[in-house]
């Protein structure tokens, strides 16, 4: 993992660390080298290459890149290294099919040979590299900083939606029976339902999904953790909140955090662990705060803000005064640092 002493940031490999690795293609005579898949949802290339067994972890990293955390200011910061230009971003049509992992590592170009410990060194490895159309931007450290982006926008995917009209309950009497225009007023109508019923309200359920982050990035006692679940007695956790700003081009009050699902993995490196979160979201148009008022004369039925204290929309709503625990700038949802 290459890093820089005085950031701590990963850096690219430089071309000494590169002519060090003395990558060789394999499989051109036997047009073997550069095998392609295209079908909806799975592009995929494969392509092998000769290193020097000593070299043979680094060029994993070259090629598949890796990630880390480091300390900028006091602030917590992600740095990445993407998948190297040549070597993992290696389709000039397709830039977004990148190497996502290693198929094979084997010995190559002579025989191996026994160390003192057991393990058998061969003058070259063999690498099989599998390179796949990624749903998530790539983009730099540098490009992050410099256009003043968030981890937003790398990295980071859509998982899929289901809508609904989910029912909200009535009481009874809100609602009146009544007649087609010329079928006369004979019972039932004007006549108030005398039970309760319910209402529908278009709602869309969704997930997003940030992949490949470091072990301690989300360990119980890091920033986006006790975001997401509070850290004290008193300390709202951001489920079960709505968006304060706008987030997913949608606007404040209309996205409730509904909660989260981490999965920790072995890194495709074989050193350390890593993070996929997958985020659930609600989003309702009509907003979380706002409730349906059964005017049983129907004058003034319709949707009104609710609140203990006053008017009050997301971007201004005080903690456990509406119908949800409160709001939050969701967008840091997809940050590491401290807030």
């Amino acid at each position: 993992m290459p890093v820089d002493p005085d950031t701590g940031m990963l850096r690219p490999f430089n071309d000494d660390e590169i002519d060090a690795m003395q990558i060789r293609t394999f499989g051109v005579r036997d047009q073997s080298h550069g095998e392609e898949t295209r079908r909806i949802g799975e592009n995929t290339m494969r392509k092998s290459f000769f290193v020097k067994w000593a070299e043979r972890f680094n060029f994993v990293e070259l090629v598949c890149g890796d990630q880390k955390t480091y300390v900028e200011s006091g602030f917590t910061k992600l740095s990445r290294l993407l998948p190297d230009e040549v070597y993992g971003i290696h389709h000039p049509d397709f830039p977004e099919i990148v190497a996502t992992r290693i198929d094979s590592i084997r010995g190559a170009n002579g025989p191996g040979v026994d160390d003192e410990d057991g393990v058998v060194e061969y003058p070259d490895a063999r690498v099989d590299v599998f390179y796949e159309h990624v749903p998530y931007d790539l983009l730099t450290d540098d490009e992050i900083a410099d256009a003043e982006a968030t981890e937003f926008e790398r990295y980071t995917y859509f998982g899929g939606s289901t809508g609904s009209a989910q029912n909200i309950s009535v009481p009874g009497g809100a609602m009146r029976y009544w007649r087609e225009p010329g079928d006369g007023t004979a019972v039932p109508h004007n006549t108030p339902v005398p039970y309760g019923v319910s209402i529908s309200r278009a709602e869309e359920e969704f997930t997003w999904n940030w992949v490949q982050l470091p072990e301690n990035a989300f360990s119980p006692n890091s920033n986006l953790y006790q975001r997401i679940y509070g850290t004290t007695e008193g300390d709202l956790p951001f489920i079960g909140c709505i968006n304060s700003s706008p987030i997913f081009e949608r606007p404040h009050g209309t996205v409730m955090f509904t909660g989260v699902t981490a999965k920790l993995e072995r890194a495709h490196t074989g050193k350390g662990r890593r993070w996929s979160l997958e985020y659930k979201f609600a989003y309702s148009s009509l907003g979380w705060n706002w409730l349906f008022y059964p005017d049983p004369a129907g004058t003034n039925a319709g949707w009104y803000n609710v609140n203990n204290t006053g008017y009050a929309e997301a971007d201004t709503l005080n903690d456990h005064t509406s119908l949800v625990p409160g709001a939050r700038d969701l967008n840091l949802l997809f940050s590491v640092a401290a807030v």
